[in-house]
């Protein structure tokens, strides 16, 4: 029999995570490792907050305590798991693969959240999904189509943040509320149908109030933003700007999460992003990149250029942001499929 080199092992795990919907043993196993892991974050990039537990921003600006590596940043996946399946493999012209890099630690990826909830392209399965759901079935066929879609995607997102936790990271999108909950900066979402509230009502059924509490921690685990030397990253646009500090102790402030998962176009108070660059690196000749928002190509600018969506959800872009280098939408975003 032939062995797996380290890079084929991780391909080969990311298959057996897409394969179905996960048994409850396995979901509730890999939840769990993946909290664990966020909880041994190190402090060199991930400080603490006021009160010593995870603080809600990832730090790699300091050189001096973590290489500066080549980024890759992933727009918002909502249940596509054959994207991340199609990133990790994917081989650039040099002829260097994705994930041969991730495992010499040569690259990082950030994942800009929002694994869950299908959109536009599941509209016509949501709304047969509602229509059975009101008639008071849970789980109907169209509904365990989304739900293997949506686990399929998250164990995916936990399986590389296992293997790779210094390499790898996934930010809390304004979807990553598996508890349905309303208020400190999360909300239902509903959009086609009551996709939240079927999503939290599928789970509690499948998979038990334990286990949907454990994914509930491990988003609440989840980073909120992430600064490099030439970039930062949330979500959502930031709402207005935001210091260092408040970023580390965010969900200890009222207003920070929901400030930068859900903020609409034309929300933020203008300068938020160069206020944040300011905090954070002490200068703004560097670019913000988020999601949340669909762009109808493959990027739109905000705030003077210096804020750049690039979440179009039919296509699979990410963007590159190499270091010493400021990063250029034109040249630096590349489709993976």
């Amino acid at each position: 029999m032939t062995r797996l080199s380290s890079s084929e092992k991780v391909l080969s795990l990311l298959k057996e995570c897409v394969s179905s919907l996960p048994e409850a043993y396995r979901l509730a196993s890999v939840v769990s490792d993946t909290i664990l892991t966020l909880a041994c974050e190190s402090d060199s990039y991930r400080p603490r907050n006021r009160e010593g537990n995870l603080g809600s921003l990832l730090d790699f600006s300091d050189c001096s305590k973590n290489k500066s590596l080549p980024l890759i940043v992933v727009p918002d996946l909502h249940g596509r798991y054959d994207f991340l399946e199609n990133l990790i493999s994917f081989t650039f012209a040099s002829g260097e693969r994705v994930v041969d890099l991730l495992v010499e630690k040569k690259i990082r990826i950030v994942c800009l959240g929002d694994g869950m909830h299908a959109e536009s392209r599941a509209r016509e399965r949501w709304i047969r999904s509602y229509l059975k759901y009101i008639d008071g079935v849970i789980d109907s066929k169209e509904m365990r189509a989304e739900m293997r879609e949506n686990l399929a995607t998250m164990m995916c997102v936990m399986t590389l943040k296992m293997l790779f936790p210094e390499n790898f990271h996934f930010l809390k999108g304004n979807h990553e509320n598996i508890m349905n909950r309303m208020g400190d900066g999360d909300y239902p979402f509903c959009k086609f149908a009551e996709e939240s509230t079927m999503t939290h009502d599928f789970m509690i059924k499948e998979y038990g109030g334990a286990i949907v509490s454990a994914m509930g921690e491990f988003e609440d685990s989840l980073p909120l933003a992430a600064v490099f030397p030439n970039c930062v990253l949330s979500h959502a646009e930031p709402s207005r700007s935001f210091s260092r500090e408040e970023l580390i102790n965010a969900r200890l402030i009222e207003g920070i999460v929901g400030g930068l998962t859900w903020t609409a176009n034309n929300d933020a108070k203008e300068g938020s992003v160069e206020g944040t660059m300011k905090a954070l690196l002490g200068h703004t000749n560097a670019v913000y990149i988020g999601g949340h928002r669909v762009v109808s190509e493959k990027y739109a600018l905000r705030q003077g250029g210096k804020y750049i969506q690039i979440h179009n959800p039919r296509e699979q872009n990410v963007a590159l942001v190499l270091p010493n280098r400021i990063f250029n939408p034109n040249t630096d975003i590349i489709c993976v499929n």
